[in-house]
């Protein structure tokens, strides 16, 4: 992994005003502009989510993911499996015989990813942590191992026992960051925009048939699935999200690091947990 910076650059929380003045100033290279072809979209009754997929990550399984969504596979499906505090699970729910059993990418070799950029080196679950296009990373510097993290809101394959069993069926985390499924499962992208809209699903009983809601009626609709490249221009949001490896980022995250101001009676620890460092997302033209 090529690590930019150096640890201790990036802060728990993000300014807002000072990259509205960044904007005002025409730095706009802070700012990169989806790629269509990896933007997907779920459109819900209540309004549309939007989810960056990562082809770096798992080019495998997200290849599969847009083949599905272009085949309609995930028109009128749900979220069937919602725990509160867990995850959002939905899709087809049932085996399907023609969608194939996907590999396996819960991690990959160090050094395969550049531009990632350092956010703590004592964290709980691994040797370090950083950001890569948003993303949150892990990593193991004995293994040579690294690994996207179960944020709140990554998009990840549900699978049986089997590590390579992950087909079509997919989930989301809703809660507290789950970082016990980290390098267990393959996170395939994470929402951007209208997580709210998933957080809102119809929840189940976790002591009742695992979570899955029994009456399909009481199941939050997935109505249907797109690719933003699919989609007439005049129908897409465009979106533009903080490059998480620019130098302005970087200031902007050590600067609040260590928070300071009269509403501080004791100092914050100056820990990041690289799932609570926030990254903007804005329109674009």
């Amino acid at each position: 992994m090529k690590w930019m910076g150096r640890i201790g650059i990036l802060g728990a929380v993000l300014s807002a005003t000072i990259f509205a003045t960044t904007c005002a100033r025409g730095q706009d290279d802070v700012w990169r502009r989806l790629d269509p072809e990896n933007t997907l979209y779920i459109e819900m009754d209540r309004g549309r989510v939007i989810v960056e997929l990562a082809p770096d990550l798992a080019p495998k399984n997200v290849e599969q993911l847009k083949r599905l969504v272009r085949e309609g596979r995930y028109t009128n499906t749900s979220f069937y499996r919602v725990i509160e505090n867990f995850v959002a699970q939905g899709g087809l729910e049932v085996d399907v015989e023609d969608i194939p059993a996907l590999p396996a990418e819960f991690e990959w070799e160090m050094g395969r990813l550049d531009g990632v950029t350092p956010v703590e080196s004592n964290d709980p679950f691994a040797d370090k942590t950083g950001l890569y296009q948003g993303f949150a990373l892990g990593y193991d510097s004995k293994e040579g191992r690294e690994w996207a993290i179960h944020c709140p809101g990554v998009m990840a394959f549900a699978r049986e026992n089997e590590a390579d069993s992950a087909t079509s069926d997919f989930y989301f985390p809703i809660g507290q960051a789950p970082r016990h499924l980290d390098r267990n499962l393959t996170i395939v992208g994470r929402v951007l925009q209208g997580f709210r809209f998933i957080q809102g699903a119809y929840r189940g009983d976790r002591d009742i048939a695992g979570g899955v809601i029994g009456s399909k009626t009481l199941r939050t609709a997935i109505k249907s699935m797109a690719i933003a490249a699919d989609l007439d221009p005049a129908d897409r949001t465009r979106l533009e999200v903080i490059n998480t490896s620019h130098p302005r980022f970087l200031e902007q995250l050590d600067a609040q690091r260590n928070r300071k101001g009269a509403f501080w009676h004791h100092g914050p620890t100056s820990f990041v947990d690289v799932c609570t460092v926030p990254v903007p997302v804005r329109l674009g033209n």
